[in-house]
């Protein structure tokens, strides 16, 4: 009862009383603690004051793969591909991650009959991803909060969110951002001049009949990109090699 008290998971418990899982959650329920301790594991990193590093990995990673849930927790999805960098992302939010991990196969969703093996891993819910959440899905769907980004996306971020979803190709450089608005686009178009003198391009495509926008950046503007993301690069990530 201590340790419950004290916030252990139940894996905890049963590996310090020397039973099983399901033994130790089946005498919590018999003593209708169970929701109680379900409470306590979701808000145990609810505190944790997190690193600038840890803020930059979370703000940078929502503008590409990342998403915040309601519930006030990062998540994230990776291509088998990405697995040295999916990896490193989790030891860096090491102290708020909640053991939730997924490796699965799933279909293409271009409809191709592909199957893709992925990577998922989730946090705990935490204070600041709470605020996050209000900040970039004010009506519930993300959106480009250009006033904030302005002021609290620095480069170790911008290194996240190109190791999330861009590339360099023969000099030339992209950012998926096929998951933002039209508008959400020109904001961050706005966002790479205003910031960094930065001048980048909206491409579009047309798939089963939605428009899609990435950002294009010329060899010029890809040059000035890499050199200043380069320090915050870690050595998995090939696309920037």
């Amino acid at each position: 009862l201590q340790m419950w008290q004290d916030g252990e998971t139940f894996e905890d418990i049963a590996k310090y009383i020397g039973c099983s899982l399901m033994v130790a959650k089946r005498r919590f329920k018999e003593l209708g603690l169970t929701n109680c301790q379900q409470h306590t594991e979701k808000y145990k990193f609810l505190d944790v004051e997190l690193t600038n590093s840890q803020k930059q990995l979370l703000i940078g990673s929502i503008l590409g793969d990342g998403t915040i849930t309601k519930s006030g927790a990062y998540s994230c999805t990776h291509c088998i591909e990405q697995t040295e960098y999916h990896e490193y992302k989790k030891n860096v939010l090491s102290s708020i991650f909640s053991g939730k991990f997924q490796h699965y196969i799933r279909n293409s969703p271009s409809g191709s009959g592909k199957k893709l093996e992925a990577l998922h891993f989730t946090t705990g819910t935490n204070t600041y991803c709470l605020e996050l959440r209000n900040i970039f899905y004010p009506q519930g769907l993300k959106i480009v909060p250009y006033d904030f980004l302005i002021d609290n996306l620095l480069l170790e971020g911008l290194a996240y969110w190109f190791m999330d979803d861009g590339n360099f190709h023969y000099g030339s450089a992209r950012l998926s951002t096929d998951g933002f608005s039209c508008l959400d686009n020109i904001l961050l178009k706005q966002l790479f001049k205003d910031k960094w003198d930065i001048n980048v391009r909206i491409g579009k495509k047309f798939q089963i009949g939605k428009c899609y926008y990435h950002l294009e950046f010329g060899k010029h503007e890809a040059e000035k990109l890499f050199s200043l993301i380069h320090p915050y690069i870690i050595p998995a990530d090939r696309r920037c090699g």
